[in-house]
């Protein structure tokens, strides 16, 4: 890129993010695009989070950082940062993930070259507290979303039916005036801790999406982090559900057919099983027992040995609806619990 490549706002919303916010905000600083402002927006964090930016901002002006007077909680301090949002494209990056080195420099390449995409994505690889790499985040091939380029709001809708929601927030960068004249402001209110998914979809409804399938960021997955605990402990269907069936009511009776359905139940009795796995430890087996009972169902278990991931699923909904059947104790669902955990 030259120096007339357009400019780019990078917004980092923080909270509380002293072990983390100097890695993240350096990869971010040390970016092989040069033409970008950097913002920390910070939600009234109460440890060394601000001090801590305050001085790698002495030593690059690029960087801003922002206090709000009060938490705003995470979809508020997403909207906060759009409406501080400049220039021609935006990332909202997260504080505690690390970015390569050229994530923003082939982003931008790939908005130059695709006018018609609002968005763009690309792939990434999970790491844990100590930067070890554990797990690769790939793009999913259903769709034909793992080749990358642009795909419509059905192509993405239907994948997400499937998959959930493949795109991974951190990764995104938009055009700043689809951020700022269509999205406005994430939706907490209706979708709780899936706003992002919508924001993503209501970008689809009006321009394509762009996918770089190469690894372009790290992404943090702490266990001591709420999202990594809730995921196991959670008793209640996933935010995700209350996207998805948004979607599938607005959409009905145009290009949602049965096939559509049918990953989208197998997407249902997933999360159920992961419910039902939570309620296990609890020891609350008749609860559990009722949640597995549609992996039980002829349909479903046809259906689930289309894939072997699914096929997987299932499996471990069938042992979780045997361990249903027999009193674990408290020995047993710590075990089980440990399994989680690691799993």
């Amino acid at each position: 890129m030259t120096e007339n490549s357009p400019l780019v706002c990078v917004c980092v919303p923080a909270y509380n993010s002293e072990a983390t916010i100097a890695e993240s905000l350096s990869s971010i600083l040390d970016q092989t695009y040069a033409n970008l402002i950097v913002m920390m927006v910070d939600n009234a964090s109460t440890d060394a989070t601000v001090k801590i930016a305050e001085k790698i901002a002495e030593k690059d002006r690029r960087l801003r950082i922002i206090r709000n007077p009060v938490n705003l909680g995470g979809e508020g301090n997403f909207t906060c940062c759009i409406n501080l949002a400049g220039g021609e494209y935006t990332a909202i990056y997260h504080a505690d993930d690390v970015y390569d080195p050229e994530i923003i420099e082939r982003e931008v390449r790939f908005l130059e070259e695709h006018k018609e995409a609002g968005a763009v994505f690309c792939a990434a690889r999970d790491i844990d507290e100590t930067g070890r790499v554990i797990a690769a985040r790939k793009l999913p091939s259903e769709g034909g979303i793992a080749k990358g380029g642009v795909f419509d709001f059905q192509q993405v809708f239907r994948t997400a039916l499937k998959m959930g929601n493949f795109m991974v927030f951190p990764s995104a960068m938009v055009r700043t005036r689809v951020y700022k004249d269509e999205i406005k402001a994430w939706d907490p209110e209706h979708f709780s801790t899936s706003a992002d998914l919508d924001v993503w979809l209501r970008i689809a409804e009006r321009h394509p999406l762009g996918f770089i399938n190469i690894p372009l960021m790290k992404y943090r997955v702490s266990a001591s982090s709420y999202s990594y605990n809730f995921a196991r402990l959670k008793t209640t269907r996933h935010a995700i559900f209350l996207v998805l069936d948004f979607y599938l009511k607005k959409y009905s009776g145009s290009f949602i057919g049965q096939s559509e359905m049918t990953d989208y139940r197998l997407l249902l009795l997933k999360d159920d099983i992961n419910i039902a796995i939570n309620l296990l430890i609890k020891g609350e087996r008749a609860c559990a027992r009722r949640l597995l009972a549609p992996a039980l169902k002829p349909e479903n278990i046809r259906n689930s040995l289309r894939s072997r991931g699914q096929t997987r699923i299932l499996a471990i909904g069938l042992a979780a609806w045997v361990l249903s059947l027999v009193p674990l104790g408290a020995q047993g669902r710590n075990f089980l619990a440990r399994v989680r955990h690691n799993g």
